[in-house]
């Protein structure tokens, strides 16, 4: 996999910035891994994140939006689909739906 985009929102520095970058790829590795698993499948940010948390993939203390950057990432380098199709997430907000893109 292409390396993935770490943004240092935080200014880390030093071996603090190589293990930020080091950690974001890994979890866009664990979300294209379960998208490849799951390939007929569309999901949204919050399902995606509630079945890492439940598999023991990621931290349940992994934000949202740290899994909403990775699906970002990883559709930028064309592995996976945004969807135009929205669906109620867990604070009743409408999310995005993501795929693995075709011939993956």
């Amino acid at each position: 996999m292409e390396e993935i985009n770490f943004y240092n929102t935080i200014h880390l520095t030093g071996e603090d910035l190589k293990d930020g970058k080091k950690q974001a790829g890994t979890q866009a590795e664990k979300i294209l891994d379960f998208l490849q698993e799951h390939s007929e499948g569309k999901f949204t940010s919050s399902e995606i994140r509630k079945n890492l948390i439940q598999n023991g993939k990621i931290s349940d203390k992994t934000q949202e939006c740290t899994i909403r950057a990775r699906l970002t990432d990883l559709s930028k380098k064309d592995y996976i689909t945004k969807l135009s199709e929205l669906r109620d997430g867990f604070y009743g907000k409408p999310n995005h739906v993501w795929q693995l893109r075709t011939g993956q």
